[in-house]
């Protein structure tokens, strides 16, 4: 993601695991950085900004 990036608000149709390579990812619980691991269920609704350049 580039700096700023905006994932529209959505709903998982299925769980899904996020890793964080590199960069720093914004969310409204706070926010990950490099090796941050995340799981989210079935289910979840949410947005996410990218706050630097970071790789998924």
């Amino acid at each position: 993601m580039q700096p700023g990036a905006i994932f529209a608000a959505h709903k998982h149709l299925a769980a899904a695991d996020f890793l964080i390579l590199k960069g720093k990812l914004k969310y409204r619980m706070g926010e990950a950085g490099e090796g941050a691991y995340g799981y989210e269920p079935t289910g979840a609704v949410h947005d996410l900004r990218g706050r630097n350049n970071i790789n998924l």
